[in-house]
């Protein structure tokens, strides 16, 4: 049986009030004290009975509500409300005025005095349209036609919170002025807008009307909000997927198909080099596009085991078996030529002289280094320097790669491992690539029970890394097939 936190002989001052008093720890929630009044106001058979209702059902639009509550009551505000209380699920209209009480563990209550409203007793309908928009899903707020406001939901303090004047919702200043004068010219408003919240930047859809002011008969504007920030970012990967793809397929394409109209036009039939020279082209175009395709496949397999948790997708396959990683950098460092990737740059291996033992997939591995070397003689400078360097510590492995080029921008770094994100990803630009590189290298890792990163190096350039477990040295792991969720230790 719960009891009353509360041992204030100041509270017995209430009981002889003839109104309802009672306090509301607002994290609970639940009421943990009550008088008389307040008693019968909630339909209670007595204050233990009042105490052990069960309110865990409060919604979070309740709570979020009541926590506002009690902030500005910490604050030293007096609250003058009028709201709907349910005992026992009779809705009441209740006037109430709430101010702050401090709880015995130092938090802070909530004391509330109230009595039902005056009056005739409003519409049930009525009671139940403001009660829906109080705590509706969507942010929906009226203002004055200074564009003060007047009322706004829970959902709306939640996302914009205490201040939330129409100009100052607007990321940019301009976009509130143009909206406010086409507003309050055509009476009506929708579109779409970078809108300030609690939670930084987002895109809202803004729908505003305006309509006479029920209580003054003045006009104010009647506003709604709903977050497309997510259909916004999947448009917008969506056209750089689209504008990516289409670069990377055309321009292996017409490089096949201009070698092998040479070819087939007789043009080289004399000059068995330049033949050579031309299939040699068609060949690596081949394989670029495999690798591609391979590389959509892949993410293919990612998204569909994050999507349902592995329900209709398995992952990527790996192959593992104990190995030492140092042969691997060496291979990845004779198979990433800089001369096929368009710079030329030398690539020097800082590697320890005692094995680097880890449990992986060979194949998988190779691909994570390759790339990021290939990463490196894009972006590093003409003639510069990449090193490649492995330590290993109790920690396990790591390998790094460094180059000497400008570094990726401070703005892009947050999205540098989602899949098709390129700091540039025009079609313009100066270098190849699907932004599927380190997304796909970032599940690698993981997979193998690592961690993938980037350091901005301290004299310029870029660090990119990984770290991987070593195998117990006691162990001699045979090689073994198994498929790995992405973004789980094996």
């Amino acid at each position: 049986m719960r009891r009353s936190p509360l041992d204030d002989p100041r509270l017995q001052a209430f009981e002889l009030l003839g109104h309802a008093v009672w306090i509301t720890d607002p994290d609970a929630p639940q009421v943990i004290w009550a008088n008389r009044a307040a008693l019968s106001l909630w339909l209670a058979d007595d204050l233990d009975e009042l105490l052990n209702r069960d309110f865990s059902t409060a919604s979070e639009t309740a709570r979020i509500t009541l926590r506002n509550l009690r902030d500005r009551v910490a604050a030293g505000q007096r609250v003058r409300s009028e709201r709907t209380i349910y005992p026992r699920d009779t809705p009441v209209f209740v006037e109430m005025s709430i101010g702050a009480y401090p709880l015995p563990d130092g938090r802070v209550g909530l004391l509330v005095e109230g009595q039902p409203a005056r009056g005739p007793r409003p519409d049930p309908e009525i009671i139940r349209g403001a009660e829906a928009a109080r705590y509706a899903p969507l942010a929906l707020s009226t203002h004055s036609r200074d564009g003060e406001t007047l009322t706004r939901n829970a959902c709306a303090s939640r996302m914009f919170g205490s201040d939330m004047r129409f100009d100052t919702l607007f990321e940019r200043p301009e976009d509130a002025a143009r909206c406010w004068q086409a507003l309050l010219r055509d009476g009506e408003l929708r579109t779409d807008a970078l809108l300030c919240t609690t939670a930084g930047p987002r895109w809202h859809t803004l729908d505003a009307r305006t309509m006479p002011d029920p209580v003054t008969g003045q006009q104010m504007v009647v506003l709604s909000l709903h977050d497309i920030t997510k259909r916004v970012e999947a448009e917008s990967a969506k056209d750089d997927f689209i504008a990516v793809i289409n670069h990377e397929l055309r321009t292996p394409l017409t490089s096949i198909r201009g070698a092998l109209g040479l070819l087939v036009a007789g043009a080289v039939d004399e000059r068995p080099d330049e033949q050579q020279q031309l299939m040699q082209i068609a060949d690596d175009n081949c394989r670029r596009l495999g690798e591609l395709i391979d590389d959509l496949l892949d993410v293919q397999r990612i998204l569909a085991y994050e999507a349902d948790g592995g329900a209709s997708g398995q992952g990527l396959s790996l192959r593992r078996r104990a190995f030492d990683l140092r042969p691997l950098i060496e291979q990845a460092v004779q198979l990433v030529t800089a001369p096929r990737h368009g710079r030329r740059a030398q690539i020097r291996c800082e590697l320890p002289d005692r094995p680097a033992r880890i449990e992986g997939d060979e194949r998988r591995l190779l691909q994570v280094i390759s790339h990021l070397l290939v990463n490196a003689t894009k972006y590093g400078p003409e003639g510069g320097t990449i090193t490649v360097a492995l330590t290993c510590d109790e920690e396990g492995a790591r390998c790094e790669v460094r180059d000497e080029g400008r570094g990726v921008p401070a703005a892009f770094r947050s999205r540098l491992f989602q899949r098709f994100s390129q700091a540039d990803s025009s079609t313009q630009r100066s270098s190849q690539g699907t932004g599927l590189g380190l997304f796909l290298s970032r599940h690698i890792v993981e997979a193998h029970g690592g961690r993938i990163g980037y350091d901005a190096g301290k004299s310029g350039g870029s660090r990119f890394f990984f770290t991987l477990p070593l195998a117990p040295e006691t162990e001699k792991a045979a090689p073994r097939s198994e498929i790995s969720d992405p973004g789980a230790a094996p």
